[in-house]
């Protein structure tokens, strides 16, 4: 009997130091095991092709092709999909910056937001808001379709649905209120605070406008400043000019 107990303590000794150095390999990173550089995924094909590390996607095909961008994350089918390179991303909703690669520090909220984006540093929240972005930096619009076809235009801000909608080009634009800069094209340094103000401007520049409906009717007018509702209404091409009040210059139209 004492021979056979020593036997089986022999036995039991040999198969602990062979599976200590198993679980020992088991427990290391390995690079096909996502989890092993603190990822998470959770959808079909969320995370597929991902070489990257602390990497979060939650939806179908959220960051699907990811391979060695870091520190993004992805909430909503499609969201981030062909992001490859790009870090320090946040995408929550149904393809938001859908197109991504090597854009990074981009955070969108909202459907379709910021869905063609391949730049930096730039916020969108609202329905498609900066939908349309490619190569501008530096953005921030808050509101559905807020600066939606803007593509090139850098260092703008629009608050409100459809503010700075049609910008393209234009820099260095702050619209806040329903429709405000809503046709500015190549326009820069515009100021337009208020429902619907400086909604004509397509490439004029370094206008402010407060209050509903000022500069109303600017399209090429520069160096004008309206405070008011209505001020400057009717002003197309006119340029330094000043009116404070309701109504003030309505009649003002080119000098």
């Amino acid at each position: 009997m004492k021979n056979r107990n020593t036997i089986l303590t022999t036995i039991l000794v040999a198969l602990g130091c062979f599976a200590l150095p198993q679980m020992a390999q088991a427990a290391s990173p390995s690079i096909d095991d996502p989890a092993s550089f603190s990822n998470t995924a959770y959808g079909d094909h969320a995370l597929d092709h991902n070489n990257g590390f602390f990497d979060s996607a939650f939806g179908a095909s959220a960051m699907e092709f990811n391979t060695s961008g870091n520190y993004n994350t992805a909430a909503g089918a499609f969201a981030l999909r062909t992001n490859t390179t790009g870090i320090y991303n946040t995408a929550n909703g149904f393809a938001a910056l859908y197109t991504n690669s090597q854009g990074s520090n981009n955070t969108a909220t909202g459907v379709g937001a910021l869905q063609q984006n391949n730049a930096n540093n730039n916020t969108a929240d609202g329905y498609e808001a900066l939908g349309s972005n490619t190569t501008g930096i530096n953005n921030t619009a808050a509101g559905f379709l807020a600066l939606f076809t803007n593509r090139f235009g850098t260092d703008n801000t629009a608050t409100g649905g459809k503010a700075l909608y049609g910008n393209t080009f234009g820099s260095h634009n702050t619209a806040d209120g329903y429709g405000a800069l809503y046709t500015n094209f190549t326009g820069d340094f515009n100021t337009a605070l208020g429902f619907k103000t400086l909604l004509n401007n397509t490439s004029a520049t370094d206008n402010t406008a407060v209050g509903s409906w000022a500069l109303f009717n600017n399209t090429d007018g520069n160096d004008n400043t309206a405070l008011g509702f209505d001020a400057l209404f009717n002003n197309t091409t006119g340029f330094d000019n000043t009116a404070f009040g309701l109504g003030a210059g309505i009649n003002v139209k080119s000098m």
